[in-house]
């Protein structure tokens, strides 16, 4: 992605810059995948690829804006083979995601049991920190960049978060963590610097000073397409754990003050609550859902 810093530098507006941002981070990990760079995608295939692999696991809404996103890059850089996706194209990828819409919703006891089939604490508090509210205002960076400081054992708080109990009990295992046991090929395994200030340690090597640095994103969602495959649930990933939590804040509040909140109202509490209005709609619609399955 040669031209993307030149791109962003162009993005004035705060709400649209991390959006890219992130979507990026998702790009750059695809393209260690194909070995090329994808700002020279030329084939359907090829872009297929990128449309499943940057909108898979996302909302109606999220789709749309991703798939708006996705064009205008590719405009600006020149490369108007993009036009081979077809709005039909887009279309399937939004009727695969709403089959699977129901599931996206993950109750903090089934995941508990679920990430009990993995063999790394720090695996584990991957998925328990998300489905706790770490991670929201820049998913993976806010994961990648937690330091142990960070950390209050004694209050169970993280990021001024409320953490519960078994999390902090994973994150302080995590912690401790001296080796990772890869996934895939269990019987290499790294041995952790511990002398790194990170929760999420990164292979002691050259490239990261010994294993001093943090995880890089392309890293860690490469960790994360192991992780979801390793538990054989395609609703694994972070944005379903992090819209699992805001629906939880959402139900608690509705709860609290005994009715549902209108669509102004509830992208008003997004934005005191979280920082942001987008994908309301969806977060309306599972919030209904999970109300209404008596979860």
């Amino acid at each position: 992605m040669k031209r993307s810093e030149e791109f962003l530098s162009k993005i004035y507006n705060e709400s649209t810059r991390k959006s890219y941002e992130n979507l990026f981070l998702k790009m750059r990990t695809l393209e260690d995948i194909l070995n090329k760079d994808i700002d020279e995608l030329s084939t359907r295939k090829e872009f297929l690829l990128l449309l499943e692999y940057c909108c898979k696991g996302n909302t109606y809404n999220s789709i749309y804006v991703k798939w708006s996103l996705l064009k205008r890059y590719y405009e600006y850089i020149g490369n108007n083979n993009i036009k081979v996706i077809s709005n039909k194209d887009l279309n399937k990828i939004i009727r695969d995601n709403k089959e699977k819409d129901d599931n996206r919703y993950i109750l903090k006891e089934k995941l508990i049991k679920m990430v009990n089939k993995l063999e790394n604490n720090t695996d584990k508090a991957i998925l328990l920190l998300a489905r706790n509210g770490i991670g929201i205002e820049y998913e993976a960076q806010d994961l990648i960049n937690l330091r142990v400081k960070d950390i209050d054992f004694k209050h169970n708080m993280i990021y001024d978060k409320k953490i519960d109990d078994y999390t902090m009990y994973i994150t302080k295992l995590a912690m401790n963590e001296k080796e990772y046991v890869t996934i895939g090929n269990y019987d290499k395994i790294i041995i952790y610097n511990m002398n790194s200030e990170y929760l999420f340690k990164t292979r002691p090597t050259k490239s990261t000073l010994d294993g001093m640095l943090p995880l890089k994103p392309s890293g860690f969602r490469g960790r994360m397409q192991k992780i979801k495959a390793e538990l054989e649930d395609d609703n694994i990933i972070l944005s379903n754990l992090i819209m699992s939590y805001i629906v939880d804040k959402v139900i608690e509040y509705q709860n609290e003050i005994g009715k549902e909140l209108t669509q102004n109202e509830l992208k008003y509490f997004l934005n005191i609550n979280f920082g942001f209005t987008k994908n309301a709609y969806d977060v309306r619609k599972m919030t209904r859902q999970i109300i209404k399955s008596g979860v």
